[in-house]
């Protein structure tokens, strides 16, 4: 065995490591390992370690890694792309299972076509890939971050489309209860949330399911890709970031209230409120995850004051946050 091999086999274990856990990452086998470091799978690059991490190949991975840790009554946690996703930098407790099958089927063309994408497949490419197949339907995608898994949970959308408007159904895990497909009209999809995020359904997205429609003039995709990412390259910035920090409030933009407030370019240590979209909030390259949060809340607390609205996250908290660190959702002195 090589000095590589042993690196990779075996996973020492830290002193303060529970009994539980241990036996946990040796029931995953080789390739789980301790304190992994978070931010390097997140968008913004900011994030203390997992205590235990386990990358699924396979949706049969992602399952019995779940299973395993819901008997063991250790806490664990699915990431995807991790880009809506604010880890603390203390790290997540337990067990952190990355989703990491890319897996794409096309499993019935009958005028429309239905296509099966697995839970860690990029959201990006997956539009991409459909669209120079001459599908229509997830070309508005091309841009968005995050993978699959985390669109079908947080609804993401982009250009007036969205995620629900497209999905037959999804795949999903429940630990200790086996894995069920719940169709489009199960999963109380509505702006940027369902009952996945809403913590109604306790479960692992395995794949989903969407319908698609064949393009009788293949170029017309194309186009509409070249017009999308040119205008995401002169509206959105480039680099790291958490992405959509706001939920856009009725009849209104979050970017442009926090703009209109004047906080572009606004910094807390070297987390930064974009300059060119003011919804995003960028890592400028030794950011914090108390940086972000603190900057989440200067902006929450400014726009409450000058503009008189109060804006509700999207992005969600993960890790060793405290009570105190979470983020209210409606201002101060509002009833809950």
């Amino acid at each position: 065995m090589t000095e590589g091999e042993r690196t990779l086999g075996s996973s020492p274990t830290p002193a303060n490591v529970s009994s539980d856990l241990d036996r946990l990452r040796r029931a995953l086998g080789p390739t789980a390992r301790f304190g992994e470091a978070l931010a390097r799978h997140t968008s913004v690059r900011v994030g203390g370690p997992a205590d235990l991490f386990f990358a699924a190949r396979t949706a049969e991975q992602l399952s019995a890694a779940v299973d395993r840790a819901a008997e063991a009554g250790i806490p664990w946690r699915v990431i995807g792309g991790a880009s809506n996703l604010l880890i603390s930098d203390e790290g997540i407790e337990g067990l952190v299972v990355k989703a990491a099958s890319t897996g794409v089927e096309q499993i019935e063309a009958n005028g429309d076509v239905l296509v099966c994408a697995q839970a860690g497949a990029m959201l990006a490419a997956l539009g991409k890939q459909m669209a120079l197949r001459g599908l229509r339907g997830l070309e508005w995608a091309v841009n968005v971050p995050g993978s699959v898994g985390a669109s079908v949970v947080n609804n993401s959308g982009a250009f007036g489309s969205c995620i629900a408007e497209h999905l037959v159904s999804a795949r999903i895990h429940i630990p200790g209860e086996g894995t069920v497909s719940f169709p489009i009209s199960d999963l109380g999809h509505a702006y940027r949330t369902s009952r996945l995020k809403r913590g109604e359904i306790n479960g692992v997205v395995l794949d989903a399911t969407y319908r698609l429609t064949v393009e009788e003039e293949p170029e017309v995709l194309k186009e509409r890709i070249s017009e999308i990412q040119r205008i995401r390259r002169q509206t959105q910035p480039t680099g790291y970031s958490v992405g959509s920090v706001f939920t856009n409030p009725d009849g209104d933009s979050a970017g442009k209230l926090v703009e209109s407030v004047g906080l572009k370019g606004f910094r807390i240590g070297d987390a930064e409120v974009s300059i060119l979209h003011a919804n995003f909030i960028v890592n400028r390259g030794a950011a914090r995850a108390a940086d972000v949060l603190a900057l989440m809340r200067h902006v929450q607390d400014t726009v409450w004051q000058r503009a008189g609205v109060w804006l509700t996250a999207e992005v969600q908290l993960a890790g060793r946050f405290s009570v105190d660190d979470m983020l209210a959702p409606t201002p101060p002195g509002a009833a809950a």
